[in-house]
This record gives structure tokens, sequence and C-alpha cells, in this order.
């Protein structure tokens, strides 16, 4: 893997799980500065929900305002919310889906994620960060195109 796209996190509690470390500032910088200059033009970038990839880009600040007003403000405003992740994507010339909110069986990358989760734990011997970021290259290379197909074929279904 091209050390341009490991990761920008230095992982500090040791809990074994990287949602305790993961938020939108690192991953937006993630995403920025190392996935988004790195990916051949006009891809296709697929997120799930996690709460740090949705970072709003602008929030709407309502203070308590009378029933009408706030009714004739909701009615004005984005139906949709615009992330920053989508934002820059489409600026740089990417596709870019959202995945529905919860089930995950619905959804071809975690079905792809498992499977490179599946292989570090396997082939992870050490427990050391410098030997499993190693192992990171092989393990986005366990899934295959036609594995991917068959995880697009099966949640198709």
């Amino acid at each position: 893997m091209d050390s341009k796209l490991r990761s920008c996190v230095s992982f500090q509690k040791h809990t074994g799980d990287y949602h305790d470390e993961m938020n939108g500032e690192h991953f937006l910088d993630w995403f920025e500065n190392r996935l988004m200059h790195n990916v051949p033009e006009r891809s296709v970038i697929v997120l799930d929900n996690a709460p740090y990839h949705n970072v709003v880009l602008e929030k709407t600040q309502i203070s308590s305002l009378k029933a009408n007003l706030f009714a004739k403000i909701r009615d004005a405003a984005p139906k949709r919310k615009l992330f920053h992740t989508n934002a820059l994507a489409q600026r740089l010339g990417h596709i870019f889906l959202q995945s529905p909110v919860a089930h995950c069986e619905l959804k071809p990358i975690e079905l792809a994620w498992s499977k490179v989760k599946r292989y570090l734990k396997e082939q992870n011997q050490t427990f050391k960060l410098a030997d499993l970021e190693e192992l990171v290259p092989a393990a986005f290379q366990s899934v295959t195109p036609e594995m991917w197909k068959s995880h697009c074929k099966h949640v198709e279904k």
C-alpha cells in the first residue's frame, strides 16, 4: 500500500477498537489529504454512516422560535444534508454514494471490510502496529474483483 494512503492518526488508547479514536477531524484530514488525491479520476466513493464520515458541512442553528417561524425555516432548509466528504469528492470530479443507514448485510463494503479485518486478525502474529501496517496491503489485496462482484450480487438478492 502506498504510504500516502495509510492512516493519518496515531492510536493512543490501545482499546483494540479504532472507533474509540476516530473522529470527524481525523477522518476528514485523511479523506482530503490522503485518499482524494490518490484515487483515480472519477472514482466512485462509498462510505457508510459512521458519525465521523458524516460531518455536516453547514450547521443550521435554530433558537427557540415560534412554531410558524420554525416551520418556515424548516421548509426553506435544504432537504438533504451536505457533508464535507460529499462536497470534496464531487468537487474533485468523483461520484459519491452514501450507503443506507443500518442493515450492514445490505452493504457490499461491509462484507469486504469484514474480509480485510479477518485477514489482519488471522495474520497478525506480533500485535505491533508496525507489523500490522505491513499486513494491510495484502489484506486489501485479499478482496479480489471477483469477490467484490460476488458481494454485490449477494446484496442485490
